[in-house]
């Protein structure tokens, strides 16, 4: 399906349904209800905008509500969105670089309370650890910062993923699902 076919969807579909389907992009129930209210958008950038705004102004509650259920990098029970942006960083890591890679993730979550956030799709190993270290220097503001950042990359990416996959199943009544 084109994205654009799938915006058109994105824009007809029901308010629950389409609440449900934005539960595999991003837990934030204020983020969901901000893209819901804000439709019809014309064009695909106009979504992606939106969704960038909202991100940029958030809340830290609304921040940490977005990360209810988001797995940690190499979790081995994250779901089939995630496995598929962490494959590379799954295909690319040792053992040993792995036991390296939990303990720094797990000096990161005691240093600002909670789970390491990247944009991990295409990313190697090498690639996510050497960010992860670097991040481990940023003070809590700097760094909350960085984490609204990557969020909303991975919220961009997954919502153009979602536009383009034939999730948004519309009966012959655009608002029953």
């Amino acid at each position: 399906m084109s994205q654009e076919a799938g915006l058109a969807r994105f824009n007809e579909l029901n308010k629950p349904a389409l609440l449900r389907v934005l539960l595999e992009v991003c837990q934030s129930p204020a983020w969901r209800n901000d893209l819901c209210d804000n439709r019809p958008y014309p064009d695909v950038d106009s979504l992606l905008e939106s969704s960038d705004k909202f991100l940029a102004d958030i809340t830290e509650i609304e921040l940490e509500e977005s990360l209810i259920n988001h797995p940690r990098i190499g979790a081995k029970n994250a779901g089939p969105r995630s496995a598929r942006e962490q494959s590379r960083f799954a295909s690319t890591i040792d053992e040993a670089a792995f036991a390296e890679f939990a303990a720094l993730n797990q000096q990161y979550e005691d240093k600002f309370g909670y789970l390491f956030l990247i944009a991990a799709e295409g990313r190697s190993a090498a690639e996510i650890m050497d960010v992860l270290k670097g991040r481990l220097k940023n003070d809590v503001a700097t760094e909350r910062g960085v984490m609204r950042v990557e969020l909303a990359k991975i919220n961009r990416l997954r919502l153009q993923q979602l536009l383009s996959e034939d999730v948004f199943t519309v009966s012959s009544n655009p608002h029953v699902v």
